[in-house]
């Protein structure tokens, strides 16, 4: 009786773990999810989007995180010396289990 009241409350848990994690994406479905949402722009709107870059950030469980979507990395990976507008895709698969997290750099 005691292992299945522990076992119960481990559930509860790990529901609640499911259900109130930190949203990377503005919106996320429990078990799949592939949203893309707009970032910066140029609002002066002088520069063009001759080249374009990506780079990705990886999740599992919660726990483990690796990789490197920060605009900057991605304009000199590219040679954008520009950045005309930034954008994100998140996809997710009963996230946290797994998310993945893009940039995509625009410029010249």
């Amino acid at each position: 009786m005691k292992s299945m009241k522990l076992g119960i409350q481990y559930l509860i848990l790990l529901s609640l773990f499911l259900c109130f994690s930190c949203a990377v994406a503005p919106t996320h479905g429990l078990f799949y999810t592939k949203v893309a949402y707009p970032g910066d722009f140029n609002s002066e709107n002088d520069v063009l989007d001759k080249k374009a870059g990506s780079s990705c950030q990886v999740s599992f469980l919660g726990l483990i995180t690796y990789g490197d979507i920060s605009a900057g990395g991605v304009a000199r990976e590219y040679a954008i010396s520009k950045i005309s507008s930034t954008d994100y895709v998140f996809t997710g698969i009963v996230y946290p289990a797994y998310g993945r997290l893009c940039i995509i750099v625009r410029g010249e």
